[in-house]
């Protein structure tokens, strides 16, 4: 699951890399500027299928915790650049605006308030599909936020949720035989089945209940 993978490494760019080997970049982490968003780390790029047009997961510059596992900047958001380094535009955003009162205490900053987006992948028809953790939901394992895909244009408009993961969905990929999106998914059931029916009680620690019962390990 998302463990660590929105940890910032900054300073990250975005380069081509021409036929001839030489390199070029188009954003500059370790030059943030208003023209380039004020972006210090990339992630994920994908290029278009008419090869004009790049989409990635970009980080604008923050104070940002390194090295520090289930902790989520909230600010990887998508972008699109043109593959000359033209017209960078800003696809998600952080205008999320929703009720968080049922979550309680996991409400709080640094929890389900936050949220990123990232990996994302032009669909044949010219929309972006990317896996993020904005629908807000806790996994089963780890206390780590849920990824779900969403789907939008290729401007960021029409953004929607296609599925409804209880701990992941992630790395959207397109099968270029069907065009159907191909993606990980994260899943953990801690309640594994057993062969036997029996009652087992927690002769380690009394207090948490079953070990094991109606066939279930608890």
């Amino acid at each position: 699951g998302p463990y660590s993978r929105f940890q910032a490494a900054t300073p990250g760019k975005l380069q081509v890399r021409e036929k001839d080997g030489t390199i070029r970049t188009l954003v500059d982490g370790s030059s943030p500027s208003p023209a380039s968003s004020n972006l210090v780390d990339v992630n994920a790029p994908e290029v278009s299928y008419d090869g004009k047009r790049i989409v990635f997961a970009g980080l604008p510059a923050g104070n940002y915790a390194k090295s520090q596992p289930r902790q989520q900047p909230g600010a990887w958001r998508i972008y699109a650049i043109d593959v000359d380094g033209k017209n960078l535009a800003e696809l998600t955003h952080s205008d999320r605006n929703i009720s968080f009162a049922q979550f309680g205490g996991a409400s709080k900053t640094g929890s389900v308030a936050k949220y990123d987006d990232t990996d994302p992948v032009f669909l044949p028809d010219g929309r972006i599909a990317f896996s993020s953790t904005r629908w807000p939901s806790i996994a089963e394992y780890q206390d780590v936020q849920t990824t779900n895909l969403f789907v939008m244009n290729a401007d960021g408009s029409g953004m929607h949720r296609i599925t409804a993961e209880r701990s992941g969905a992630d790395r959207p990929i397109v099968d270029p035989a069907t065009g159907k999106i191909v993606f990980f998914r994260w899943w953990r059931n801690m309640r594994n089945a057993r062969n036997e029916m029996d009652t087992i009680q927690d002769t380690t620690n009394p207090n948490e209940g079953y070990a094991a019962k109606d066939g279930l390990v608890a």
